[in-house]
């Protein structure tokens, strides 16, 4: 008799979850290529996300902080993913997912001020020159390439966020968790 092995319990799952969340692949296609259910896909990338923890920012860095557009639920839902990129290393420092508010900026900014830095650069978006102090807002051309760029590659990998795509995110927990993944799995400590 041969013996039942629920494809799941295989030591390495988590691993390729993120792998496959990081490459890019919607829930049902990780579900298909691994042999487990969406269902426990979902939990699973949920566990790994909570127990990833941020990273911690040396002090004196610069920053580059912009928002990338996507849905929720449906195209009439736009949300924003507000994001934090220290610029020499390319790492994201925070992030958050939400409408493109100054208490949503503010999420990301504080985490950023706390850190003490230089210099932040940013786009010309009204609610920055609130939250920041002038010694350190910079909002001059070309002072964003590095993020700007990286809201390509981001778009290019995560399928949920390409433009012009059907796909989205269904609930926001989930865009939180997966960009979780995809900007600090293997990048940080693990709780």
């Amino acid at each position: 008799m041969e013996h039942y092995r629920y494809p799941a319990c295989i030591r390495n799952m988590d691993a390729d979850i993120a792998a496959h969340i990081r490459e890019g692949c919607g829930i049902r296609s990780i579900a298909r290529l691994l042999g487990i259910g969406p269902a426990t896909v979902v939990r699973r990338i949920r566990r790994i996300a909570d127990r990833i923890a941020p990273p911690i920012s040396d002090k004196g860095l610069e920053y580059e902080i912009d928002e990338l557009c996507t849905y929720i639920g449906s195209r009439t839902n736009v949300q924003w993913i507000i994001y934090a990129l220290e610029r020499t290393t390319k790492m994201v420092a925070a992030f958050t997912v939400g409408s493109r508010t100054s208490v949503v900026l503010g999420t990301v900014t504080s985490v950023v001020l706390e850190s003490e830095p230089v210099r932040i650069h940013t786009d010309k978006l009204p609610g920055y020159a609130y939250l920041i102090p002038r010694d350190v807002h910079r909002m001059r051309p070309y002072g964003t390439n590095h993020i700007e760029r990286k809201n390509v590659s981001i778009r290019t990998h995560v399928k949920r966020l390409a433009r012009r795509t059907i796909c989205y995110s269904k609930r926001s927990d989930m865009l939180e968790a997966c960009m979780k993944i995809y900007f600090w799995y293997g990048a940080t400590r693990v709780m």
